[in-house]
């Protein structure tokens, strides 16, 4: 009982060390090519609606900073207000200054109570995260 109760405990520490041995690294640290910013800067300006949204998605969660400016672009011409979530939340994953203040344009003048009250949730999340920064910095 008590050799079964060692090798149980044994066999869970070895699984944990493995699972943190083999974890992921985190996607802000990729780096990509000029060839495949621009994919995704011409996937953000494109007409298929399938492939905009992918390429939105994709900008946000590798943290593509160089796809910043095509982003705002989409975020004051699209129409469709769930693209224009999906793009606010791309800007609020890349973290920048002008991306910001887009997401806080749109909080404040969208027609869609909508994409308002949904933008307005991402600018209260960011004035946290930065006042969490600076205050850590101190």
């Amino acid at each position: 009982m008590k050799t079964s109760k060692q090798f149980l405990a044994y066999l869970t520490m070895m699984l944990l060390t493995a699972a943190a041995l083999f974890a992921q690294e985190p996607t802000a640290y990729k780096t990509f090519s000029k060839n495949d910013v621009a994919n995704l800067v011409n996937g953000i300006n494109s007409e298929n609606e399938g492939l905009k949204r992918s390429s939105v998605y994709m900008a946000g969660k590798y943290v593509v900073h160089e796809t910043e400016n095509a982003l705002i672009k989409a975020l004051n011409s699209e129409r469709n207000e769930q693209d224009r979530i999906l793009i606010a939340l791309a800007l609020y994953k890349i973290g920048s200054y002008d991306g910001y203040e887009a997401v806080k344009a749109l909080s404040k003048y969208d027609e869609s109570m909508k994409v308002r009250r949904i933008t307005k949730a991402i600018c209260d999340a960011l004035e946290v995260e930065r006042n969490d920064y600076f205050v850590n910095l101190n």
